[in-house]
């Protein structure tokens, strides 16, 4: 006989199904009598006590990383389970604690994990509609380490000081940071029994990220760039990074006075202040820079503190020469330091006048223009000369071209007689490139600069021009004074130096709006500097 499949219609199976899902509910209910509070829904406020309680666990856990067990008994922070009491295990990893400054000029957080210092912001120089300035470190420098040990400190905030207490084996040390806002400075000094340790080190440490700078074109510097600069008492380095080197090796240094670390504008930086000096040691790892300032201690250095100040702002030239004789090297003037530094003062005195970095730019390039004058009225006068007696010396080169000899001594009699000096028209050119690139220099260094506002469309002066306007005009004066200017050189000659301006301007259009400013002002000064000494017969005589 056949079977007939019935599936869910069979009665036993649907019968089957009604007593378990009967068995089911009279369970649920007999429990729910039995245990009414486990069943009872919980209110918000209960379920946000029970999420804090879970945070609040965790935070225990966190602060209670080095668990121990002693036979039965398990001890947790230097407590058993039976209250008997246990000897804190100095191991145990403190939570970190952050302490905050701030004023109108600069904020930063201060860690209980080494006494760092991390989340640096600058306020006084964003002078536009612009966020403030942050120093880009990942990390928080500079924290302190004995023998390689992190030191946790307890941290007392005052209004102008941070007093941290740490122990190192049972042994205390004091840090202190004292605020200068002033300087931009954390006056530092840590302070220990030297007898309770034997030989040891103290070290301080800055992990940094390396950006690639743009790229510099001839004399003129790179923007944007991360520089590390280190001034020992019998060596120094300076170094643009860029993010594709890797170092083998560490580069050490010993006996330094300055360890700087910045950007174009800004600098974080350890000034050796007190009597035994450290050695710093960096190494790179393509995009990664580590450094670190150690001081050694042994029985032959009989010194119980440690001081120095931590910079941590701009380099402004009239601020550096205050915080220490060093200083002033961290801004990269290349040679020429020598020149643009009263530039700079001199560029400061006019804004105190105008109150705008642009209009102190263009009072400043026309006052270094009129001091030099007395070179390019020689220059002009020599050049003038130079183009008179231009006839008769290429007759000569035609008439004896065959005896250079004989014609360099017909070119310089007839020179003589003129009373032309075959280097006056060079000579004074060469006299003022010196000032020109040092004040060119000077500005691309200069951190009064950095989001200051001129007019117009120049709304940061340290950025380039968006429109191109000062570039521009910058090309064409340099294409006009190339016209208005007497020279002896042939046609192709000519054509040669009409297409420099072009050249140059193009290579100009991303520098800071500030030096383009300096070059359109400065070559239309010119222009209207030789258009005068056309029309007086007395300067071309």
């Amino acid at each position: 006989m056949n079977k007939q499949k019935q599936g869910f219609n069979d009665p036993k199976t649907l019968l089957a199904i009604a007593l378990t899902f009967v068995v089911f509910m009279g369970w649920q209910t007999y429990l729910s009598k039995k245990y009414p509070d486990a069943y009872k829904k919980k209110s918000a406020k209960e379920t946000e006590q029970q999420v804090n309680q879970a945070d609040d666990s965790k935070a225990v856990a966190s602060a209670t990383i080095n668990i121990r067990r002693k036979g039965e008994k398990l001890v947790v922070d230097g407590q058993n389970t039976d209250g008997e009491s246990e000897t804190v295990d100095s191991s145990v990893e403190k939570l970190e604690k952050t302490f905050s400054f701030k004023n109108d000029i600069w904020s930063f957080d201060v860690s209980s994990k080494g006494m760092s210092v991390g989340n640096i912001v600058i306020y006084k120089f964003n002078k536009v509609a612009t966020k403030p300035y942050k120093f880009a470190n990942d990390e928080n420098i500079y924290p302190t380490k004995i023998n390689g040990e992190l030191l946790d400190f307890e941290i007392v905030q005052n209004d102008k000081d941070f007093v941290g207490t740490a122990f190192y084996k049972g042994k205390k040390i004091e840090k202190i940071f004292k605020i200068n806002t002033d300087l931009y400075t954390l006056s530092t000094e840590l302070k220990f029994n030297k007898a309770d340790f034997g030989d040891f080190k103290i070290s301080h440490d800055l992990s940094s990220k390396v950006e690639d700078p743009k790229k510099a074109v001839f004399f003129l510097p790179a923007f944007d760039r991360n520089e590390l600069f280190i001034k020992a008492s019998d060596d120094s380095e300076r170094k643009v990074l860029v993010s594709k080197e890797e170092m083998d090796e560490p580069r050490k240094y010993k006996n330094v006075l300055l360890t700087s670390l910045g950007d174009h504008y800004f600098s974080t930086s350890i000034i050796n202040k007190g009597k035994i000096s450290p050695e710093v040691s960096f190494r790179q790892n393509n995009k990664v820079l580590n450094i670190s300032v150690d001081y050694l201690f042994s029985e032959l250095v009989d010194v119980s503190s440690i001081e120095y100040d931590l910079f941590l702002g701009p380099k402004k030239v009239d601020l550096l020469p205050k915080i220490s004789p060093e200083m002033p090297e961290i801004v990269n003037f290349s040679y020429l330091g020598f020149i643009a530094r009263p530039i700079l003062r001199g560029l400061n005195f006019f804004y105190g006048i105008f109150g705008n970095y642009g209009i102190a730019v263009i009072v400043l390039t026309f006052l270094i223009r009129l001091l030099i004058l007395p070179l390019a009225v020689s220059s002009f006068k020599s050049m003038k000369k130079m183009q008179v007696i231009q006839p008769e010396l290429k007759r000569i080169k035609e008439k004896y071209k065959d005896q250079p000899q004989l014609i360099n001594q017909k070119t310089m009699a007839i020179m003589k007689d003129n009373k032309v000096n075959p280097l006056g028209g060079c000579l004074p050119m060469l006299l003022q490139l010196p000032i020109f690139f040092a004040f060119y220099r000077g500005l691309s260094e200069s951190v009064d600069l950095y989001q200051a506002p001129f007019a117009g469309w120049i709304t940061d002066l340290s950025k380039m021009d968006p429109y191109f306007i000062l570039p521009v005009l910058s090309m064409a004066g340099m294409v006009i004074h190339q016209l208005v200017t007497p020279s002896t050189m042939d046609k192709a000659q000519k054509r040669m130096m009409m297409v420099m301006p072009v050249v140059f301007g193009a290579l100009f259009v991303t520098l800071p709006s500030a030096l383009t400013l300096y070059m359109a002002v400065s070559t239309w000064f010119g222009i209207g500097q030789h258009a005068i000494f056309l029309r007086d017969k007395k300067v071309v005589a």
